[in-house]
């Protein structure tokens, strides 16, 4: 008869507590409501809300771009009569293209912003006389077309000055 072989003892088993297993919690289950939708309805507004205006305030633009370069104004061909003014200066060609149609007079090609307090001056509605120059008169040319007070009364008044773009001499590396 063959001897069987003993198998090697398995390690005990922990005990059990007697008694029922504990239950799993549940996991909890919330359903938001639904939003509102429909006429009149607007959207939750992100952040702060903004302050209440009192009755009769006309809303007000923002305060002037940051300058991103500067300019010299000249009411007459000599010399700056405005010289190294901080300014912002934009490319807005299509809108002001869009702007001068039927009126040739109103044609501009950019937009320049500067303090409330600097004198440039426009002569609309006839022909664009006084010149800007960026950064200064041996640089980019351009012809004041209007010029617009925004903000009036308020801390954050500024001019928008709408400029058209005088040819420069070929080949170039002026605006």
């Amino acid at each position: 008869m063959a001897r069987r072989k003993k198998k090697p003892a398995r390690p005990p088993r922990p005990k059990r507590p007697k008694g029922r297993k504990p239950k799993r919690p549940r996991p909890i289950r919330f359903k938001r409501p639904p939003l509102p939708t429909g006429p009149g309805h607007k959207p939750p507004h992100p952040g702060p809300r903004p302050l209440p205006v009192p009755p009769g305030v006309l809303p007000r633009e923002a305060g002037r771009p940051v300058a991103n370069t500067t300019c010299d104004i000249y009411y007459s061909p000599n010399a700056p009569d405005v010289a190294a003014v901080p300014c912002n200066l934009s490319a807005e060609f299509e809108e002001g293209s869009e702007a001068s149609v039927g009126n040739q007079t109103f044609r501009w090609t950019h937009l320049l912003y500067v303090d409330a307090a600097v004198d440039v001056r426009d002569s609309y509605p006839s022909n664009p006389a006084n010149k800007v120059y960026v950064p200064d008169k041996n640089n980019t040319g351009f012809s004041v077309v209007f010029v617009e007070l925004v903000n009036r009364g308020t801390p954050a008044a500024y001019k928008r000055v709408f400029l058209n773009r005088q040819a420069p001499t070929w080949p170039t590396s002026q605006l």
